[in-house]
């Protein structure tokens, strides 16, 4: 049994941590063309990230790219994150 894969189009913002835009698509040439429109819209702007990733749905997506969420990169700043992190590195 085959899984059918859809093709999510993410757009985010690195400056305000937000996911400005997702766009699922059935169709991988659709889906490459809507991927490259965006890239044009966004040329010049370093701190975009346009990213198209294949997967089964969104939930996996998140799971394995969960840093294009909104307030990714705040929650890996917060102080309980880091002190995790640093426990490992204590000697």
């Amino acid at each position: 049994m085959s899984v059918s894969l859809k093709h999510f189009l993410l757009v985010y913002d690195r400056e305000t941590d937000r996911l400005l835009e997702q766009r699922e698509y059935q169709d991988a040439t659709e889906a490459a063309e809507a991927y490259r429109a965006k890239e044009r819209e966004f040329d010049g702007q370093p701190h975009m990230d346009i990213v198209l990733i294949g997967a089964r749905d969104i939930e996996t997506v998140w799971r394995l790219h969960s840093a294009y969420r909104d307030g990714a990169a705040a929650r890996l700043r917060s102080p309980d994150v880091l002190e995790v992190l640093l426990e490992g590195f204590q000697v």
